[in-house]
């Protein structure tokens, strides 16, 4: 948790938390590197293969995330990945990746390129419209009501 606060943390340094404006800030970058030897430290003292592989997963995610909400306290938690960095992921990449989470929803948003186009329409369960669809409307812009 220490490694996800020295990067994101509005505290430290400049008030935008993001990863971007970090390597900007001397300060938040000490922090952040003195962390994230702490953090692999402690990974290299694990003795089993399988967990040193899922904690350096784990590592690997914190360092592969571009964004965050999580010290706007907000209901939902929100994440923006740079899949490019995530050594794990198969092919093909997005180039980026959002993922969402709320006690009532939970969703990823996968994006490949640098803006976000609504071409995919669908339905979730009820009959409600997914995304893409305007309220009411199928697919085809036909009514539903």
């Amino acid at each position: 948790m220490g490694l996800f606060e020295a990067r994101f943390d509005p505290t430290l340094g400049s008030a935008d938390n993001t990863a971007d404006n970090s390597a900007d800030d001397p300060a938040r970058t000490k922090v952040l590197h003195r962390r994230l030897g702490e953090v692999t430290a402690m990974i290299d003292q694990v003795a089993g293969l399988d967990a040193d592989r899922i904690l350096r997963g784990y590592l690997n995610l914190i360092t592969a995330t571009l964004r965050t909400n999580y010290f706007a306290e907000r209901p939902y938690l929100a994440l923006k990945f740079d899949p490019g960095q995530v050594r794990e992921l198969p092919r093909p990449r997005p180039r980026f990746e959002i993922f969402v989470y709320s006690p009532r929803v939970e969703g990823v948003h996968l994006r490949f390129g640098p803006v976000a186009r609504a071409g995919c329409a669908g339905r979730t369960g009820r009959g409600l419209p997914h995304r893409g669809v305007g309220a009411g409307q199928g697919p085809g812009g036909e009514e539903t009501r």
